[in-house]
């Protein structure tokens, strides 16, 4: 089964990429949207059925990724944030966990292409959690291509023996993959907003996602999705 979600997911990609299409955005207020999880895929024939889901949606969303560029070049937003101004959107605080020093970060443009990364880490005692927030802003679009396997892992969903992995959708901006791993208990909720931001809250000895997936709901989602 895990072999036909990367061969499904694998030709997913392609099909975006053919397609132009890097991952949607919209005028939606994701904390206000309830979360969409994907259904597992059940064989091969089942795969094959989300692949032409995916294809249909390919068009629409192209175009809607294409009008939220255009207006951040007309607006002259063509360039990421930097990453000191990134890491005000990271958790202050994690109940039961405290800040491991400070933010790391950095920012990196050229040639109409840009990144911002920033990350922290919580700890409390061997329990660990790691928040990561990317800006892919650029005015070529280049940094869509990193984004097209979110948009491919939010249509499908696996559970076997040691891991289990449910896509998932928020309004029509945000798409990722939520990840557990069974037999290390670790957690981890992957996720674009518009076609710009990617979130990643990670987090060891869990017994389920629920801690992964309160950090990510209470981030500052609306405001990225604004952007």
């Amino acid at each position: 089964m895990k072999n036909v979600l990367k061969t499904a997911t694998l030709i997913a990609s392609l099909l975006f990429t053919v397609g132009g299409f890097t991952a949607c955005g919209g005028g939606d207020k994701p904390e206000e949207a309830q979360i969409e999880e994907s259904e597992k895929v059940d064989g091969p024939l089942d795969a094959l059925g989300k692949l032409g889901d995916v294809a249909k949606a390919i068009e629409g969303a192209s175009k809607q990724s294409e009008e939220l560029k255009k207006q951040r070049i007309e607006r002259g937003d063509t360039v990421p944030m930097h990453y000191e101004k990134l890491a005000e959107w990271l958790p202050a605080s994690i109940s039961g966990y405290e800040k491991q020093g400070d933010p790391e970060g950095s920012t990196s443009t050229m040639s109409g292409f840009g990144v911002s990364e920033v990350k922290q880490a919580y700890v409390n005692g061997d329990q660990r959690v790691d928040v990561k927030i990317m800006d892919y802003n650029s005015m070529n679009g280049a940094g869509g291509l990193a984004l097209l396997g979110f948009s491919a892992a939010a249509e499908m969903s696996i559970d076997n023996s040691t891991e289990k992995q449910v896509g998932f959708k928020q309004g029509e901006t945000i798409k990722g993959s939520q990840v557990f791993h069974k037999k290390d208990k670790h957690a981890t909720i992957s996720a674009v907003v518009t076609d710009r931001f990617v979130i990643e809250v990670s987090a060891n000895q869990q017994e389920d996602m629920e801690l992964v997936k309160k950090i990510f709901q209470d981030m500052p989602l609306n405001k990225m999705a604004e952007l």
